[in-house]
């Protein structure tokens, strides 16, 4: 009985140790403590470093997600129609999905001269839930778009400054920063705000980056999927996660899914907020660079070499 209640002793002050060294900083155990005869080296090594391991593993993602930028003025997590993006009344998020992505076509512009005005305010736009999308709006009352043409929202002079600012914009971000920061953002939560104003927020669920292209000048612009991967937008995850404790999901790959069963997760997951809801087919074309979020995918284990993970370094 002493013998064994002596071997518990010596394994809680070995364990001490390794955690007084891991808190602090040290590198070295045998630096700090003298080793203990009792305990067998080659178990204590391999639970140092399991210990260290984890840790590691876990604090450097915890720095990753603060790389999130999960204030407001993240346009990820507040979206707001302005003059620098474009708003798409059709065709539907799968259709552009499908279009985009899965078909590997492009998409022209067309304009809306018949409906609505540019100066409308968000609030014009109805906030179309998951189960109960307005047909009519979507639909309008001009002649539809054809298969490869997005039918904005925007009248033709509106329509044709917003694509040369986006342009502009989104060639400038490549060229200094050597990132892509435009997306096609399909599927919207709209959720309120409740630690601050209350107000309406939006956040994009789905961003699909492109790439506006024309031959030159005179020609009308085309966009296409740049390749790269689907973005699922990891900070809105964060954000509801830390704040609301709700858990929306986050796809780490576009392969194989299906957006109408991945809208509805996002709204079963939200539903103990009632005046919340997912607007699945609601669509808008814009920059959506948001700070170090570059940082955040770039550090992420699973783009790494096994031979070269940064949490191992």
């Amino acid at each position: 009985m002493y013998l064994s209640g002596k071997r518990a002793a010596v394994f809680v002050f070995s364990f001490a140790q390794q955690m007084i060294c891991i808190i602090f900083g040290y590198s070295d155990i045998n630096y700090y403590f003298l080793p203990s005869p009792q305990l067998n080296p080659t178990k204590a090594t391999s639970l140092k470093s399991s210990i260290m391991d984890d840790t590691i593993f876990r604090k450097f993602e915890n720095t990753r997600k603060e790389l999130l930028d999960l204030d407001l003025r993240n346009v990820r997590l507040n979206f707001r129609n302005t003059e620098k993006q474009i708003t798409v009344l059709q065709p539907s998020t799968a259709s552009c999905y499908k279009h985009l992505v899965e078909q590997g076509l492009p998409f022209s512009f067309l304009p809306n001269n018949t409906q609505l005005n540019d100066e409308d305010t968000d609030s014009d736009i109805p906030s179309a839930g998951i189960l109960d999308d307005d047909p009519t709006y979507r639909s309008s009352s001009v002649t539809g778009p054809t298969d490869s043409e997005l039918l904005t929202r925007h009248k033709e002079a509106s329509l044709q400054k917003r694509l040369l600012k986006i342009h502009a914009d989104s060639r400038l971000f490549l060229e200094e920063r050597g990132i892509n920061a435009l997306f096609l953002a399909t599927g919207f939560l709209h959720w309120f705000d409740e630690k601050s104003s209350g107000e309406l927020r939006k956040a994009p669920l789905l961003l699909i980056p492109v790439e506006l292209l024309r031959a030159d000048a005179k020609s009308e612009f085309e966009l296409i999927y740049t390749g790269e991967d689907i973005d699922f937008n990891a900070a809105l995850v964060e954000k509801l996660y830390h704040e609301y404790h709700l858990k929306i999901p986050l796809i780490e790959s576009a392969e194989n899914i299906s957006l109408d069963y991945f809208f509805r997760q996002v709204q079963e997951a939200v539903a103990e907020k009632p005046t919340w809801n997912v607007a699945p087919d609601e669509v808008h074309l814009g920059i959506f660079a948001s700070g170090r979020f570059q940082m955040y995918k770039d550090l992420d284990p699973a783009l790494w070499p096994s031979e070269k993970k940064p949490d191992e370094h």
